[in-house]
């Protein structure tokens, strides 16, 4: 009878839960892609060439885009790739908002456009190479 009044409660329970683990894989699987940043920051940049945003969304922009590309320098670090880490981190000069670089609207839209072939370009470059983490992991079970 507790059940027969209280189905509806314990269904969206139930869905709830189901919602939660869900949620947790989702968060877990993204935590370690490589193109969220990218994409996040891509979003961010598209929008920011509506000329008719208000200018602290371009403050806000700067900060956003500054600390994504320190990230990724970050990440370039690991994968030890030099070059990556010269981009990135130059990209994050461009971006940084304490010693701030002034342009024009337009040029600051093509910047904007390089910015996102950079990113989506890194997306490529910054995956990690699982053939030799996958190697490592069958090598050091064999030896348990």
């Amino acid at each position: 009878m507790f059940y027969k009044h209280h189905s509806g409660l314990s269904n969206i329970y139930i869905v709830l839960i189901w919602v939660i683990k869900q949620s947790k894989k989702g968060i877990r699987y993204l935590k370690n892609k490589v193109f969220v940043p990218q994409l996040v920051c891509s979003a961010f940049l598209i929008f920011a060439l509506n000329p008719a945003n208000p200018y602290e969304y371009y403050i806000l922009l700067r900060f956003i885009v500054f600390l994504i590309f320190i990230n990724l320098s970050y990440k370039a670090a690991t994968l030890d790739k030099l070059n990556w880490i010269i981009v990135l981190g130059s990209m994050a000069l461009v971006y940084n908002p304490i010693i701030r670089v002034h342009l024009t609207r337009e040029i600051w839209s093509i910047v904007n456009i390089i910015t996102i072939l950079v990113l989506i370009t890194s997306i490529h470059f910054l995956k990690e190479n699982h053939n030799k983490s996958e190697e490592m992991n069958v090598e050091g079970e064999g030896y348990k």
